[in-house]
């Protein structure tokens, strides 16, 4: 039977109250009233009889699900929430209550209460924050449904559910892909064609196909409106060929996140959710560092920045420890930032004082032009070289009896040890780093620890100005050299916080080069990252960045396949296989080793069809 969406709900109501079909399920829930449904299902408020819980029952129709290949969609969707009952982001499935003669099976899930995303955007468009948040769940929740091998593939806004704080659960697995067993939908197109991949209208399907879903939702909660013209299927689906062009009123970073979830071709998209998921945390934790950077910037207690900075931490979803760390970096930022102010008003007020110097010379106040240059002296703007020519130029135009202003040419106070006599010369964190291992060496542990958590600091100023500049090669290599020094001055803490910052680093410019295209840097780059994750003792994100290392290299050779560089190719399948079996992922370990057969079984082709030298 075919049912008119717009007069379904109607339709179910007049049926409950004519036939008085059932208050109850299984003496367990009571049914409060009717919240929606579709063409398969009928979805009920309830609560729970004995603990009165809320709850929400879905009623899969008899008259749609009778049909063999239909009851298909049931099985999928009860074995998919049984499988991902214990995800936050989503929809949890309680019990199955067994039907009546109008419906097949009960699924009682938990009552979300928020509503759907489908309301949310009848409002308009989200904020930055708030539409990367809601992604961030989305994400989450699906990435977590793909490491199991389930695909959702009928992502849409009316099944992404609201809590009242905000959060995302995805709902609906009723087209879901068990990619273990997999079956097919004879003569029945699954998903939704506005939301579906462009190579899902052909049945194909990955999980990139959710990559695509995801993207739209994004751009529609950020932008407002649906990425692709028309209103016919046909329409949108001749819309899709081609990638969308994101307003160039978003922040780039976003507009980042929807071409590579937006692409037409698959191959160019994120390679998973888990890619996407990444790319949507790295954002996230962005406008954090920004929010927390003018937090200290304001100049306000500590105490009450942290105050500030919580709920904003726990609304973009991260992290108590990553939130610590970030707060980290915006402290050093902003430290680095009023350094800067600081030397750029000394540096102003120095040109003012040089410009009424010059023209106490012109006029021949050379009382006044004494003045101006022990100004000019206290403000610490001018190097020593400079201040010793205004010397010499005020000898040579007063003559002899010119005597040195105290604070142009005042000795220095002498040192009081070699290494305050480093320091105070500007000497580099190398220099610094040396000194320490010369103290070291003597035994003089305290002063050995101050060389090297001073070399540290420096280490840690540079690379931040490096990094600030877009060197993020050079910044990843200078904040190892601060981890580094910090080990040595026996700061774990600082040190692993700065291996950390620069494993981050290399990621950034690691997905820079995969963005070109360039694979293989970019997997040798990962693999620094890994390193310094080691270095910070932090094996579960190194183990990550050794796969994701692999998966580029994976990809490096498919691409050799295609031009026929067959060497190259299996040098880069072993490298993938060595680098997944090192880390434990052995599902990856056996993709890279089926490559390896293509790659051999084209080999020996080649050599069978090469032709072979006539005996003389």
């Amino acid at each position: 039977m075919a049912f008119d969406s717009r007069g379904f709900e109607k339709y179910h109501v007049e049926k409950v109250a004519q036939r008085g079909m059932f208050r109850c399920i299984a003496d367990k829930y009571r049914i409060n009233e009717l919240v929606g449904g579709g063409s398969f299902s009928v979805v009920y408020r309830a609560s729970e009889i004995r603990g009165n819980r809320r709850v929400a029952v879905k009623a899969l129709l008899r008259e749609v699900y009778d049909a063999a290949s239909s009851r298909k969609y049931a099985e999928s969707e009860l074995n998919a929430m049984g499988q991902l009952w214990d995800h936050q982001n989503i929809v949890s499935a309680l019990t199955v209550e067994p039907g009546n003669e109008e419906f097949l099976e009960f699924i009682v899930m938990e009552y979300v209460n928020g509503g759907s995303l489908d309301g949310r955007l009848d409002k308009g468009p989200m904020s930055i924050q708030e539409a990367l948040a809601v992604a961030h769940d989305i994400c989450s929740g699906l990435a977590h449904a793909h490491r199991r091998n389930i695909v959702h593939r009928d992502i849409k806004p009316s099944n992404i559910l609201l809590t009242s704080e905000g959060e995302a659960k995805v709902s609906d697995f009723g087209v879901a892909e068990l990619r273990e067993s997999p079956h097919a939908f004879p003569s029945t197109l699954a998903g939704t064609r506005r939301y579906m991949a462009p190579e899902q209208y052909n049945d194909m399907y990955d999980e990139r196909v959710d990559v695509f879903a995801v993207g739209i939702l994004l751009w529609e909660m950020t932008v407002g409106v649906f990425p692709y013209p028309g209103n016919a299927h046909n329409q949108i689906q001749r819309a899709k060929e081609n990638d969308p062009e994101p307003p160039a009123d978003l922040p780039s970073s976003v507009k980042e996140i929807l071409h590579g979830s937006l692409r037409a071709d698959p191959f160019d998209r994120f390679r998973s959710m888990d890619e996407m998921l990444a790319a949507v945390e790295d954002e996230l934790m962005a406008i954090y560092r920004r929010e927390a950077r003018e937090c200290y910037t304001s100049r306000e207690p500590l105490q009450a920045a942290r105050a500030r900075l919580d709920p904003l931490r726990r609304a973009l979803r991260i992290d108590c420890p990553a939130g610590r760390r970030l707060e980290e970096l915006a402290e050093m930022d902003a430290q680095q930032m009023a350094e800067d102010r600081s030397a750029a008003r000394a540096r102003e007020a120095a040109s003012d004082l040089s410009d009424q110097l010059m023209e106490c010379v012109m006029r021949g106040d050379f009382r006044d032009a004494e003045n101006r240059a022990k100004e000019l002296a206290d403000t610490g703007a001018v190097p020593r070289s400079a201040l010793n020519a205004i010397d010499g130029l005020l000898r040579m135009l007063k003559g002899p009896s010119y005597s040195v202003p105290s604070s142009v040419d005042a000795p220095r106070a002498p040192p009081r040890s070699p290494l305050q006599s480093l320091f105070n010369a500007g000497a580099d964190p190398a220099e610094l780093r040396a000194e320490g291992q010369r103290l070291e060496s003597q035994r003089r542990w305290r002063q050995a620890r101050s060389a090297y958590q001073k070399s540290a600091k420096l280490y840690a100023k540079e690379g931040l100005s490096k990094r600030n500049a877009g060197d993020l090669w050079h910044a990843a290599e200078i904040y190892e050299l601060a981890g580094d020094s910090y080990r040595s001055a026996q700061n774990k803490r600082q040190s692993a916080l700065h291996f950390c910052i620069a494993a981050d680093c290399w990621i950034e410019h690691a997905k820079r080069m995969g963005s070109r295209r360039e694979r293989v840097a970019g997997a040798e780059i990962y693999r620094n990252a890994a390193r310094a994750y080691e270095q910070a003792e932090n094996e579960e994100r190194a183990r990550e960045c050794y796969q994701a290392a692999a998966s580029l290299l994976y990809q490096a050779a498919q691409e050799r396949i295609g031009k026929g560089d067959l060497q190259k190719a299996k040098t880069y399948a072993l490298s993938a296989l060595d680098l997944s079996k090192k880390t434990g992922a052995w599902a990856q370990a056996e993709t890279s080793r089926r490559l390896l057969s293509v790659i051999r079984q084209r080999e020996e082709r080649k050599t069978s069809d090469s032709p072979t030298d006539a005996a003389p």
